[in-house]
């Protein structure tokens, strides 16, 4: 197993242009592991979508490889070809190759069987999918760039050259996030582990209602410093693994909210977050849905 996902990737940025790059950067990236996007697949072997981001909320069945994905999201830019896709290479799919496995083994023997060395995948692979959304790489990415041309003034006749070889060569700023995403997310799963635990899988089984999958499929209330924060990753329609910061927490969850409000609350955050794309089993959540839909709606007057 790999221990460390933090891998120094660039090298000879801005020495290629960008059309001696490879076409293979516009490759499909999946910011929803299609994996996980194979836990919501019928029996035809596809999934439901609907669509947020498109007037009426059109919905269509796809397969995992057509869904949940952007091209060339983090594929570095203005390097040699051979270099072009390893985030891709070596860190998220060690990351969801070990996520994969995990997430079986919770689902087949429930979170009691799961090692620390599991459990810490889990939390890699919880903040691996909050850094490979196309939002949050933006934004990283537009920091980058505001790091790099900060403190430069710009009557300074060498200031002036510098920052307009840094506006000429976007994928010095661009690739500098990606250069240490593992880093990043490594980073993050350990602080974010040390303040939550994971209480173990809640089965939906039984309920009218079933989960749905966001395109930002980690969900967690707040900041890991509030003591009410609470997490949940949806694993399959049926089955979540929640956490929470504090036993009081828990057991208010847990303890105090039928298992109907919970999924319900589940879903009312995964669709509150999403920001184009939300799976399910099929159309029957349509009407939950659509009314979620009209309340996010700014009102008139």
């Amino acid at each position: 197993m790999r221990e460390n996902v933090n891998n120094s990737f660039v090298k000879n940025i801005g020495k290629q242009s960008l059309s001696e790059v490879s076409l293979k950067k516009d490759q499909k990236q999946h910011s929803v592991p299609q994996f996980l996007l194979r836990k919501w697949m019928g029996s035809d072997k596809k999934i439901g979508l609907f669509r947020k981001d498109v007037p009426g909320l059109p919905f269509s069945r796809r397969s995992p490889k057509a869904t949940g994905f952007d091209r060339g999201s983090y594929s570095f830019q203005g390097v040699k070809a051979a270099e072009i896709n390893l985030v891709e290479e070596q860190v998220m799919q060690p990351i969801d190759d070990n996520a994969a496995r995990v997430i079986d083994k919770l689902l087949e023997s429930g979170a009691d069987k799961l090692s620390s060395e599991d459990v810490r995948w889990l939390f890699i692979f919880a903040e691996s999918l909050e850094m490979r959304t196309p939002v949050k790489l933006k934004s990283m990415k537009d920091m980058a760039h505001s790091l790099m041309i900060d403190g430069l003034d710009s009557r300074s006749e060498s200031d002036r050259e510098i920052l307009e070889f840094i506006e000429g060569h976007p994928e010095l700023h661009g690739n500098l996030p990606l250069k240490n995403l593992g880093s990043i997310i490594s980073d993050s799963a350990r602080i974010v582990q040390s303040e939550l635990k994971f209480c173990g899988v809640v089965d939906f089984t039984g309920q009218r209602n079933h989960l749905l999958l966001s395109d930002s499929p980690c969900i967690r209330t707040t900041g890991v410093a509030d003591p009410g924060v609470v997490f949940a990753l949806p694993l399959n329609p049926w089955k979540a693994v929640l956490g929470f910061k504090t036993m009081e927490t828990q057991q208010r969850f847990l303890g105090d909210i039928p298992r109907g409000r919970l999924l319900s609350r589940i879903n009312e955050s995964s669709f509150a977050q999403t920001t184009r794309r939300i799976y399910a089993l099929n159309e029957t959540p349509r009407r939950f849905l659509e009314t979620r839909l009209k309340a996010e709606m700014p009102k008139s007057g």
